[in-house]
């Protein structure tokens, strides 16, 4: 028995094209494809709308391809390239946090650090990338160059972004982050705790301000 793959309906003389549409929702799809058409054809907006579309698609598929790649020859180099093609040379933006995310994850393997840190500056105050997972990466890039002060400064930053959107501040997973770099400056748990209530006073007074808390971060260590 036949049954219509848009409206579902279903019946022994009910017929069904090519494509699974009856009679009725046959004549829809051709209405909706005429009119898209001679909007195409008329509107220089939706024209521009419709292509950007159809190559963001054919740029998400390159990446798609390029993620599959890597999974299978694990070549940094091949998926950076392939990366940067697309995220940073293309004229049709790609707003996508996972692969935004994956090109960072690529730079940090590959050593290109530098690459890295100035790839994540240009994120900041777009919608590609949250600003605490930016503050988060940067923080791991400055832990793994032994710059462990400026890891601190960067974490606090990250966990300030985090409480801003959580409206809570998460004092267990922040003295858990920066336990390392407490070790490595051998610094003392009693002042981990101080970077941590100063954190939990930023949050209590609604000031997500980034510089007052880094200006407060640094008078600490003179």
């Amino acid at each position: 028995m036949a049954r219509c793959k848009k409206c579902g309906k279903s019946g022994i003389f009910l017929s069904v094209n090519k494509d699974g549409l009856c009679k009725n929702c046959s004549s829809q799809e051709e209405r909706s494809k005429t009119i898209k058409e001679e909007l195409y054809k008329k509107s220089p907006s939706f024209r521009k709308a419709t292509d950007d579309l159809a190559e963001q698609d054919r740029l998400l598929k390159i990446l798609i391809e390029a993620r599959e790649q890597y999974s299978s020859d694990g070549d940094c180099e091949k998926a950076i390239a392939a990366y940067e093609k697309v995220l940073l040379h293309s004229a049709v933006p790609i707003n996508s946090n996972s692969h935004t995310s994956f090109l960072v994850d690529l730079y940090i393997k590959a050593g290109q650090n530098d690459k890295a840190w100035g790839f994540l500056n240009s994120l900041i105050g777009t919608d590609r990338l949250p600003i605490e997972k930016i503050r988060g990466y940067q923080a791991k890039i400055l832990s793994k160059e032994n710059k462990h002060r400026d890891a601190l400064e960067m974490f606090m930053l990250e966990y300030l972004a985090k409480a801003e959107w959580s409206k809570t501040f998460n004092n267990e997973a922040f003295l858990k982050a920066i336990k390392p770099s407490i070790k490595k400056l051998k610094l003392d748990d009693a002042f981990a705790n101080e970077l941590s209530s100063l954190i939990q006073h930023h949050v209590d007074a609604g000031n997500y301000d980034e510089r007052s808390l880094v200006t407060e971060y640094r008078n600490m260590l003179i």
